[in-house]
């Protein structure tokens, strides 16, 4: 859609806007259609960023490191201890392996973490690249 840059039609949009519709009042059918059309533009822009979005959710990292770190921790441990300390330091990975899953589950569902811990990747349009080599 081409973009008018009429002054005069954008103060009455802003006017029609800020007024408060009568019940036997009709709104001029430029403003309207001018409305109209500033709202597919709005949509159309948010389906294509929708489309052109990537969201990968990264709320599972602190446990799931916290497991890594606990199993490397554990293959260490337990090359160089043998016996009674072999066992009590699998067993305390094996703990806190668990604490780091109760607490990343308890800070997704107080701290909303699902929604801010968020990897946004977005895609380049092709146009635009096919438009700016020269």
């Amino acid at each position: 859609m081409e973009k008018h840059n009429d002054p005069r039609l954008e103060i009455q949009l802003q006017e029609a806007l800020a007024a408060a519709p009568g019940e036997s009042e009709l709104p001029d059918p430029i403003v309207n259609a001018r409305l109209k059309a500033r709202l597919y533009q709005l949509q159309d822009a948010k389906e294509a960023e929708k489309q052109s979005v990537r969201k990968i959710p990264l709320w599972y990292l602190p446990a799931l490191l916290s497991i890594v770190g606990n199993l490397a921790f554990c293959l260490a441990a337990g090359m160089l201890a043998a016996g009674i300390l072999q066992h009590m330091v699998l067993a305390m990975a094996l703990y806190t392996s668990i604490g780091s899953i109760v607490l990343t589950a308890v800070g997704i569902r107080r701290a909303s973490w699902k929604e801010t811990l968020v990897l946004v990747l977005r895609r380049r349009d092709k146009n635009k690249e096919e438009g700016s080599v020269s």
